[in-house]
This record gives C-alpha cells, structure tokens and sequence, in this order.
C-alpha cells in the first residue's frame, strides 16, 4: 500500500499508476521448471537487475536452435523478458507468427515482422527490458533464442546470454514485473486515494 514512484523519463519522479495485469506464465524466472530448453542449458544464481542473483545464463551446443521456450494462450499479448549481452550480443524472440531481433550490446531492435510494437529499454548495468507484442489468433510459444547476428541464430557450441524475470500479458505495453512460481498471477489496478486529482 505504498507509492510506487518511477524515476525513468525524469529525476523529479512520477507516481507510477498501473492497470490491473495477469501475467499468464506459470514460472516467470525459473527457467528450469516449464520451460522448454531446446539444444542448450540453463544455469541459475546468476547476478542480475538491481543488484539480484536470480538470472539465468542461457548457454546454446551451436546450431540454430539454440532456446528456451513456453506455450501462451491466444489474444494480444505482450511478452517481455530482460537480457544481457554474453559473449554473443543477439537475441531472437519469436511469438506466433511475429518476432524480433535484439542488439542486447547497442540496445537496438534490428528487425521485426509480423508484430504490433517492439520495444527495448535499458535499465543500467548492461541489462535492457525487450518486449514484444503480437496478436495471437490461437495459442503457439514464445521462443527466446540466442543469436549470433541481425537474421541469423546460427550458433557455436558455448554461446550465450544472460536472462531474467519473462512476462506475458494481455496488452499492448509491458508493466512493471509480475513473478510468478508455480500459477499464473494477478496484480490489481494501481489506485491513489487522497491525491486531489482521481
């Protein structure tokens, strides 16, 4: 019951005020649990965002099928996850028929198709909050792969990144972290009483 301030766009502060979001995957930061790993590994107790050691290095055999992915129900969705640079600086996320490539060394998305939005977001400490979001027709997956260029998830056997806290939500823009450990979870609409202005 306290006043989330959000310091992003500027050093005064704003009150951050957010809807009521569901996020829909049953493990959002256990990487080992149901999640598919795909022709690669997980390692956990990594150092992660804001000081955590909850990540995950994502580390691929080589190939071009180098991930870890999840089934997600139907509807517009965004899917979000945060990533840092390994020793490759390419991430590839596919949901249903639309994906984007990530340069998590620049910060910049490089290419997309068959997408509503995509964003990229730094958050210091060479960590960025990549999201994506799609209109989903029917259930699929949301695949994060390591990738070694623009177009490209040919791989090396030992590649990999760093991963953290992934979300799904029903929305067109991703909201602040939701973690879940075993059910889908529920936050509820922000709400400020007392501030003069509903």
């Amino acid at each position: 019951d306290k006043l989330r301030i959000d310091y992003t766009d500027t050093d005064k502060g704003v009150a951050l005020l957010e809807p009521s979001r569901t996020n829909s995957l049953v493990q959002s930061n256990q990487f080992d649990t149901t999640w598919t790993i795909n022709s690669a590994s997980v390692v956990g107790d990594q150092s992660g965002i804001y000081n955590s050691l909850d990540a995950w290095k994502l580390v691929g055999i080589g190939g071009n099928n180098d991930k870890v992915l999840q089934n997600v129900p139907s509807g517009t969705s965004t899917f979000s996850i945060y990533a840092k640079v390994g020793n490759q600086n390419f991430t590839f996320i596919s949901l249903g028929n639309g994906f984007a490539y990530f340069n998590i060394e620049t910060g910049v998305v490089t290419s997309t198709s068959g997408v509503v939005s995509t964003n990229i977001e730094s958050i210091g400490n060479k960590w960025y909050r990549l999201s994506i979001t799609v209109a989903l027709s029917s259930s699929s997956n949301v695949q994060i792969y390591i990738a070694s260029a623009d177009g490209s998830v040919v791989t090396n056997n030992g590649d990999f990144i760093y991963i953290q806290h992934a979300q799904l939500e029903v929305g067109t823009f991703a909201t602040s972290i939701i973690p879940t450990s075993g059910s889908a979870v529920t936050r509820a609409a922000d709400v400020a009483n007392g501030s003069g202005n509903s």
